[in-house]
C-alpha cells in the first residue's frame, strides 16, 4: 500500500520560557498540539504557518527559520496509527509580532479548549503530540535552525534557451547567421537573406509590418519571425503564421524553422519546435498544421516527437497536425 506524503506547517513560538501550544479534550482527557496543519493548495509553507497560527491561536509572528522537521509514517509503527497519512511536520521557529497576543479562536477546531503557554519547566508533564519534548528543550537549550530555500526568492539564471522576436534594428550577429544559413533548403525559404547589411534591415523592417498585419500583399497572412538563442547565441529562426490560407494548408503551414548549419546535430530542432508551439498556443493557435518534404526524415522525426500527427502524404510532402488545446 502506498502512502502519499502530507506536508504540515508547523510554529513552534517560545517566548519567556514558556510554550504557545493548543490544548484539545477528548474521551481519553487533555492533550497538546503544537499550533499547525496541512499546507494548502497553492499556498507555500511559510504562509500555511501564518495561516494555521492565525487560525488557532489568533497570533500574528514572523515565520524564521526551521527548528527540526518530523516524520509521521504509519506503516513504519509499531504500535496503533492515529492516523494512516504519512506526514511530513516542518517546524518553523517563530517570533510574535509586537502587539500581537494569542487567545481562542472564533472558530476553533473539533475538541479544541484553549490555547496556552506552557512553563518549559512543566513540559514533562503534560501529553503533547507528537512527543517531541525532549526535542524541544534541546532546541532552546542549542539553537540549531535550518534555513528554509524557497525557489521564488532566488536569483534566477539567465534563460539559456529562448525565443526572441524579430525586431525592426538587430544586431550583425543575426545578419551573420542569416548569411550561413543561405536562401534556404528542405523547403525552407530564407525570405531574410539579404547581400549586405543595408538590404538585411531593410527586410526585417519589412518583416515587422508584416507580423503587424501591415502592407500585407495579396495572398499572404501576418507572420512573426523568432529568433532561437542557446546561451545567448543565436542559432536558428522560425516563422509563425497567424492563420491559414488554401495555399498554406498545402504548403507551408503554421511553422518553418531553420538551424544555423554550424549548429546542427546537436538535437536544438525539437526543442526548437516546442518553444514554436508555445508561442502559437500563447496566440490562441488550437491546431497546428506542419508541412515537410516527404524525404526529410530529421524534420519528420522532431515533428512527431512534439506529438505530430500525419495525416496526409505525398511523394513530395507530409502534412502533420499538432493539437494543442484538448
Amino acid at each position: 500500500m502506498s502512502y502519499p506524503i502530507r506536508v504540515r506547517a508547523t510554529a513552534l513560538v517560545i517566548e519567556q520560557d514558556s510554550i504557545l501550544l493548543v490544548e484539545y479534550r477528548d474521551e481519553e482527557g487533555v492533550h497538546y498540539n503544537l499550533p499547525g496543519g496541512g499546507v494548502e493548495l497553492g499556498e507555500s509553507v511559510t504562509a500555511g504557518v501564518h495561516r494555521e497560527l492565525m487560525e488557532e491561536t489568533m497570533l500574528e509572528a514572523t515565520v524564521g527559520p526551521i527548528a527540526f522537521v518530523y516524520e509521521y509514517a504509519p506503516h513504519l509503527n509499531v504500535v496503533d496509527s492515529v492516523s494512516d497519512i504519512h506526514t511530513l511536520y516542518l517546524v518553523f521557529e517563530c517570533t510574535p509580532i509586537e502587539g500581537s497576543r494569542p487567545r481562542f479562536p472564533d472558530r476553533p477546531d473539533g475538541d479544541q479548549s484553549g490555547v496556552r503557554w506552557i512553563p518549559l519547566a512543566e513540559l514533562d508533564g503534560i501529553i503533547l503530540y507528537p512527543n517531541i519534548k525532549p526535542h524541544i528543550k534541546q532546541f532552546v537549550s542549542n539553537r540549531r535552525t535550518i534555513e528554509l530555500i524557497e525557489d521564488h526568492h532566488l536569483e534566477p539564471y539567465p534563460r539559456q534557451i529562448e525565443l526572441r522576436e524579430l525586431q525592426a534594428e538587430e544586431d550583425d550577429v543575426l545578419y551573420e547567421m542569416i548569411r550561413e544559413v543561405g536562401e534556404g533548403q528542405n523547403g525552407f525559404i530564407n525570405s531574410l537573406y539579404a547581400s549586405d547589411r543595408e538590404e538585411f534591415q531593410a527586410r526585417l523592417r519589412r518583416n515587422a509590418e508584416i507580423a503587424q498585419g501591415l502592407n500585407l500583399q495579396e495572398g499572404y497572412v501576418p507572420q512573426t519571425i523568432y529568433w532561437f538563442y542557446v546561451q545567448g547565441q543565436p542559432v536558428g529562426y522560425g516563422k509563425l503564421r497567424h492563420h491559414l490560407t488554401d495555399r498554406l494548408r498545402e504548403h507551408g503551414g503554421h511553422i518553418g524553422y531553420i538551424i544555423r548549419p554550424s549548429a546542427r546535430g546537436r538535437g536544438y530542432g525539437k526543442r526548437f519546435l516546442r518553444e514554436m508551439l508555445t508561442e502559437a498556443r500563447n496566440r490562441g493557435i488550437r491546431d497546428v498544421l506542419l508541412t515537410c518534404d516527404a524525404s526529410n526524415t530529421a524534420s519528420r522525426k522532431i515533428i512527431e516527437a512534439n506529438q505530430g500527427m500525419l495525416t496526409e502524404t505525398t511523394e513530395d510532402a507530409c502534412k502533420y497536425w499538432i493539437q494543442l488545446f484538448s
